[in-house]
């Protein structure tokens, strides 16, 4: 009987979108959003934060729905895509605080005026020219302690 509803699934699903990475986000969002609704409806001056929990929880159970039954498959796709550059960068942004943070009596961040790129120097006060070692070009540093 398993096997049945599983080839009917299987079937029904054909040229639908599915799950994906923001699928799952989603996924860690409703449970978020669903506990805390819990909490908040627990203490009678929250109430109205539970009930608003409880809409967040219910758009985002629709939305992830919608995402996964769709059979705009680019679209879905196009949006994954997004979601993906900004967790990665959000990753790259958590992995440089947690470097400045445990650098910070040793070392500075200073970004490349031409490149853009971060780079670390050693803390010398005064005024330096140094070069980026990613485009190699030359630029002024001030480093005040």
């Amino acid at each position: 009987m398993f096997n049945r509803f599983r080839n009917w699934m299987s079937r029904w699903m054909t040229g639908r979108y599915g799950g994906d990475d923001l699928t799952k986000f989603l996924f860690v969002a409703y449970i978020v959003t669903f506990v805390l609704g819990l909490i908040f409806q627990l203490f009678e001056k929250t109430l109205w934060l539970g009930v608003l929990m409880d809409l967040l929880t219910w758009a985002i159970v629709l939305w992830s729905l919608f995402r996964m039954l769709s059979r705009n498959i680019q679209k879905r796709w196009q949006e994954n895509q997004k979601y993906l550059l900004l967790r990665t960068r959000f990753k790259e942004w958590l992995k440089l605080t947690s470097h400045r943070l445990r650098d910070i009596s040793t070392k500075r961040y200073r970004r490349c005026p031409h490149c853009r790129a971060v780079v670390r120097f050693p803390i010398k006060r005064g005024v330096h020219i140094v070069s980026c070692p990613h485009c190699a070009k030359k630029f002024e540093l001030k480093i005040r302690l």
